[in-house]
This record gives structure tokens, C-alpha cells and sequence, in this order.
């Protein structure tokens, strides 16, 4: 079985996401609208449930058909954002959806990056599988406009 892919903000920057976080959280219904809607489109729909931002694929017809959701079957894989971080649940083996689902991801990520100076996710720090992990970093490092991937490992050496 296949463990969640994760980003969350580098260490350093943690304090601050959660800070926006429950800014957002607490902010006005329209805030926290705006930001899904940048989410939503092809087969994905994004909605808030729990406080949480979970971004769904839609199985049964094309997003933005269906209002919330409804006339839609939605389901797995889910990319859910909870403030400390970003993951991909029930990702499944369809390659063509897993990487819809690590593009949906590094698209969040892209989002909360644009507001770095008050979101803390300017650089993000990478977990799951191997194979998934390092499709995550490509995609990252490909995307000039995506958060920098932070290497615990890369710091450390600079420091020796």
C-alpha cells in the first residue's frame, strides 16, 4: 500500500502557516470561496468541510457541471489542506491520475506560495513514497513560479 504523498511548509516557516491559516480559517465566507474556486476546474471541485480545503475528483462528470458538488460523484482521490499541510488521500495506481493529482498539489501549494509573505510557503518540505516524493520535487523544481523544495539534507552538507 502506498503512503500519502505530504507537503508542508519548511520548518523554519511553520509558525507562520499556521498563523494565516487561522486567519483564513476565522476570515469571511467570500475569502475562503475565491480561494477554492482558483482550485476548481477539469474534474476537480474544491470545497471547505471541517475547516479543511479538500479538493475532490469528480468521477461522473466535468467540475463547475454541478453546484457544490452535487450531480457529481465525487471521490478519491482527495487533496486536502489543513493548514499544516497539504496531502493526497486515496491517490490509487491510474498513473494519469496520480499525476493529475501531484499537479492539483503542487497547484495549492502555487496558490499559498503567492501569499508567502503572509503564508509561510515559499519553500515546502516533501514525504511519501519514493517514487511519488520524487515526482512531487520535479514537478516543484520544473515550475518557477512553485514553492522551492527544502532538503533537510542539502543544509546540513552547506553547514559541514
Amino acid at each position: 500500500m502506498r503512503t500519502d504523498p505530504v507537503l508542508w511548509p519548511a520548518p523554519s516557516l511553520q509558525e507562520l502557516a499556521k498563523r494565516f491559516w487561522g486567519e483564513m480559517v476565522n476570515s469571511q465566507g467570500l475569502e475562503r470561496a475565491l480561494f477554492a474556486e482558483q482550485l476548481r476546474g477539469g474534474w476537480w471541485w474544491a470545497v471547505w468541510e471541517d475547516d479543511k480545503l479538500r479538493v475532490k475528483r469528480q468521477h461522473t462528470q466535468l467540475a463547475g457541471t454541478a453546484s457544490g458538488g452535487k450531480g457529481g460523484s465525487l471521490g478519491e482521490p482527495i487533496v486536502e489542506y489543513d493548514g499544516a499541510a497539504i496531502t493526497a488521500k486515496g491517490l490509487g495506481d491510474d498513473d494519469s491520475i496520480v499525476g493529475e493529482t501531484l499537479d492539483m498539489m503542487v497547484n495549492l501549494a502555487k496558490l499559498l506560495k503567492e501569499r508567502s509573505d503572509q503564508s509561510g510557503w515559499a519553500s515546502v518540505a516533501i514525504a511519501g513514497d519514493p517514487e511519488i516524493e520524487q515526482k512531487l520535487k520535479q514537478r516543484l523544481r520544473a515550475d518557477w513560479s512553485a514553492p522551492d523544495v527544502f532538503d533537510p539534507l542539502v543544509r546540513l552538507s552547506r553547514r559541514q
